[in-house]
């Protein structure tokens, strides 16, 4: 369980599992929002923060998760992020937006458009849309590496 801010509702727990995204959203009061199948939320901490957290949840530090995937995937630049295990297995994956700041999408809640100018538009399956700087093969690539890390932790 993850405690957000809700707007004006104040602080409420969130379940992990039901994230979709975590975005770097940078205003006067906040600085990630979080698409949860419940509805949208903010928090006053940075992603990286946030994401540190939702891997203390389950055990591990954010690098921790980092050193392993690079390890098993073979990949040095920001490789997908195992978060669970078993039947709870969510693999986050990292992204640029196209504003500014970084997106981390979560494994199979999202569909993905490529874009003539070469980036790419993200549904996330709450109905949040996002444009993320990476090219279709570039997108297509992480989510294979995303993919194989999913199979190779199936129980």
């Amino acid at each position: 369980m993850v405690i957000v801010l809700n707007g004006l509702e104040g602080y409420r727990h969130i379940e992990w599992l039901s994230i979709q995204a975590v975005e770097t959203y940078e205003t006067e009061h906040y600085l990630t929002r979080i698409i949860a199948s419940q509805g949208v939320y903010y928090s006053t901490c940075r992603i990286s923060t946030f994401m540190n957290r939702i891997c203390h949840l389950n055990g591990s530090t954010y690098e921790g998760r980092v050193i392993a995937a690079r390890k098993l995937l073979s990949v040095l630049r920001q490789p997908p992020i195992l978060i669970g295990y078993s039947t709870n297995t969510i693999i986050a994956i990292p992204f640029p937006k196209a504003d500014k700041g970084s997106i981390y999408l979560f494994h199979r809640q999202f569909t993905a458009t490529a874009l003539e100018d070469g980036t790419t538009l993200i549904k996330t399956h709450q109905g949040s849309e996002f444009i993320i700087t990476i090219g279709q093969r570039a997108f297509k690539r992480r989510m294979d590496q995303a993919e194989m890390f999913f199979q190779m932790m199936k129980p």
